[in-house]
């Protein structure tokens, strides 16, 4: 019982986190995020991301599961990141951009439950791509 109330405990303070939504996606439906923690001028890509300054995350939303994959490019500070991300069905696409060299760090929470997590690096800007399920988050 104490396990079934500290797991009941996660989801609702995971259900409560500007990572995710709070409402239960659409199964045909799939969220790119990039979360800016470093400058960035512009993404250029086939998508449009709509720029949220609350949370400072560019979001688009796709409409196919497992469609081809689609370019990101996202300058800032003198850099391009480049990035071929691949539509995987169910599973939302988070990508933080830093200045630091740690985006992906082992004891964050997007490293513990992300699958096929990898790094995007230039000069002064560093990034990680995570891929989660996107039920109920």
């Amino acid at each position: 019982m104490k396990n079934i109330l500290l797991l009941l405990w996660i989801l609702f303070l995971a259900s409560c986190s500007p990572l995710v939504d709070s409402a239960c996606l659409e199964r045909n439906k799939e969220l790119i995020r990039v979360y800016a923690h470093a400058d960035i001028d512009t993404i250029i890509s086939s998508e449009h991301f709509d720029y949220n300054p609350k949370y400072v995350w560019f979001k688009t939303e796709l409409k196919d599961l497992g469609s081809e994959a689609i370019s990101v490019n996202i300058v800032g500070m003198g850099d391009t990141l480049n990035y071929s991300l691949e539509i995987k069905n169910e599973k939302n696409i988070i990508i933080i951009v830093d200045t630091s060299n740690t985006p992906c760090a082992s004891d964050s929470v997007l490293t513990k439950q992300g699958e096929d997590l990898y790094r995007v690096d230039g000069k002064n800007m560093h990034s990680c791509v995570f891929y989660l399920d996107t039920a109920c988050e």
